[in-house]
């Protein structure tokens, strides 16, 4: 007998050899020599320049609203911070109180600290303003737990460097001046449809002025401090409400915007370079002393300016002096009051047709001078005198898209019924008033309380809207192809009111719903309905019939008349005769 071998039989691995000549690194080679250290670090240095470029755009946005915050524009049009620069000690004005008080910072999303604040005036609006630390003695209420007034602490105060002769200039001012300063801009790009985006791609369009320039003549403010400073160019940007903005927060930026700058030159210029039409399509050329000028910049600075006209080109931006665009908003609006009276008007019209509509006798259906012939006397009403009839119909052409007056529309079906239901109701309904076969076809989608319903002539249609007008139906439940009369007011006084079946009525649909319902059909079935409608009419034509026959079909089938029900209906039944018995 042999014994059990196995198939694998574990042997112990031998370790690996290592290397005589490898050396075991020590500490010190576990340090990485700064030529091979950026390689591991970059992902963090990619990190830390992101975020400091955030800062620095979120800096130069904070200084240019603190800057249109103090224009000469803002002086003129905030009372309340011109007093408060005027009485303030050589112009001084807490930071907080132009916070809280100027429209400009609503725009941002959180008020930042007053660190970041000071951070963003010291370094992108120096030429125009100035900030300095208030520092106060600790009051009794500090010591001792109690609130104190804001104003008692310390804090940092700003001003213009030229706080007087900004509130001469502000004094000086107009209206009038103001607005011929004022250009209405459309159509910005979206990537600058913020305020500040506004004013840093306006800056970039405008040329820089230069100590060539002459501002006497174009501008009453005196020349800008620098060649290279831009923050006064621009005075204010105004956001025209929208009626989609929430009342109550700070319009957002839809597109549009009014400008208001220093010089009346720029307002000028700018419209006349980015003209309202017709819109440029290529950048606009540049005058020797432009090119001059663009060509002593730095090169990160053209990049810029070229970036923002080819996104002008791109987006169609234009521009229009708001004395024309006052002008265009007046005529649009009276434009708009015009269009409103007509609706109005047009309103007041089919209100008015519907009142007649429902004044009007039952028997003599709408009032339609196409498809509705008007008497004055029908076949219910057998009287002396003459007989009026409206001119008949043109013939329908054999290329027309649909039949007109061969659609109606109906309502109160019980919502559990079906196609076949229907049609046995309706056609039951309309036998009494017109041939068997008028009935082409029932719209009707499950679980609907409506339905349209295609006739073969526009005669059956009305003959249908009057049937269901002079003797109305109740569809009890899903499957009722017959229909019952509405019960009577005393029968349902004890009964629930939402349970009652409504009463089934049928309106001729017409204009614009007839034309967009026969828009979704296939072309195939309203072709077929256009020749039967030709058909049918040529036939009654030839056989003398019409509206009268249709009437006369009526009362031949022994339809209810007006105000009949089924006692009248008892009544006109012969009584049986009783047979006597032998």
């Amino acid at each position: 007998m042999f014994h059990f071998v196995p198939r694998k039989v574990a042997q112990r691995t031998r370790p690996a050899l290592s290397a005589p000549d490898a050396p075991v690194p020590g500490p010190s080679a576990l340090v990485l020599t700064p030529d091979e250290a950026p390689n591991q670090g970059t992902d963090a240095k990619k990190a830390k320049g992101k975020n400091k470029a955030t800062d620095v755009s979120t800096d130069e946005d904070i200084a240019t609203l603190l800057t249109l915050a103090l224009s000469d524009h803002a002086l003129w049009s905030n009372v309340e911070l011109c007093r408060a620069v005027s009485a303030a000690d050589d112009g001084w004005v807490p930071l907080s109180f132009l916070v809280q008080r100027s429209t400009y910072l609503l725009h941002l999303e959180q008020r930042p600290p007053d660190s970041v604040l000071v951070r963003a005036i010291r370094g992108h609006a120096e030429d125009v303003l100035e900030v300095r630390m208030r520092v106060t003695a600790p009051s009794k209420e500090a010591w001792y737990g109690q609130r104190a007034s804001p104003d008692e602490g310390g804090g940092y105060e700003v001003r213009l460097k030229h706080s007087a002769d900004a509130l001469s200039r502000a004094g000086n001012f107009s209206r009038n001046e103001w607005e011929e300063r004022t250009v209405y801009v459309e159509n910005v790009p979206l990537a600058h449809r913020t305020v500040p985006g506004i004013h840093r791609f306006l800056s970039s369009l405008l040329p820089v002025p230069t100590p060539s320039s002459p501002p006497a003549s174009t501008c009453t403010s005196p020349p800008l401090p620098s060649p290279g400073h831009t923050q006064t160019q621009i005075q204010a940007i105004t956001l025209p409400p929208h009626h989609l903005d929430r009342p109550g927060t700070p319009p957002k930026c839809k597109g549009f915007a009014l400008v208001t700058f220093a010089c009346a030159a720029d307002a000028t210029r700018l419209a006349t370079d980015w003209p309202w039409l017709p819109r440029r399509t290529a950048v606009p050329h540049e005058t020797e002393a432009e090119t001059e000028n663009r060509n002593r910049k730095a090169t990160e600075a053209r990049e810029r300016e070229a970036a923002a006209e080819e996104d002008a080109v791109k987006f169609g931006f234009r521009a229009l002096p708001k004395a024309r665009w006052d002008a265009l908003k007046e005529e649009y609006l009276a434009y708009r009051q015009t269009l409103l009276d007509a609706i109005a008007d047009a309103d007041a019209d089919v209100q008015y047709g519907r009142q007649a509509e429902t004044a009007a006798p039952s028997g003599e259906g709408p009032a339609d001078p196409v498809y509705a012939p008007t008497r004055t006397r029908t076949t219910r009403d057998p009287g002396p005198g003459p007989e009026f009839v409206a001119p008949p119909q043109p013939p329908l052409a054999p290329s027309a898209p649909y039949p007109p007056g061969c659609l109606v529309f109906v309502r109160g079906v019980h919502p559990e019924t079906n196609k076949t239901t229907l049609k046995a109701l309706l056609g039951a309904h309309a036998s009494r008033v017109a041939a068997a076969d008028a009935l082409d076809y029932v719209d009707y989608a499950k679980g609907m309380v409506s339905c349209h319903v295609r006739v073969s002539t526009p005669s059956h249609a009305r003959a249908l809207v009057t049937a269901f007008t002079d003797r109305p139906l109740v569809q009890m439940h899903g499957l009722d192809g017959t229909g019952s009369l509405p019960p009577s007011a005393n029968s349902t006084s004890n009964t629930d009111v939402d349970a009652t079946p409504k009463r089934i009525t049928a309106e001729l649909v017409d204009g614009e719903r007839e034309a967009l319902y026969w828009h979704k059909v296939p072309e195939k079935v309203r072709r077929e309905a256009v020749r039967k409608a030709i058909a049918l009419a040529q036939s009654q034509s030839a056989g003398g019939g019409g509206d009268e026959d249709v009437e006369m079909t009526q009362e031949e089938h022994g339809a209810p008349l007006e105000g009949e029900g089924e006692a009248t209906k008892s009544q006109s039944k012969r009584p049986r005769k009783r047979r006597r018995k032998a």
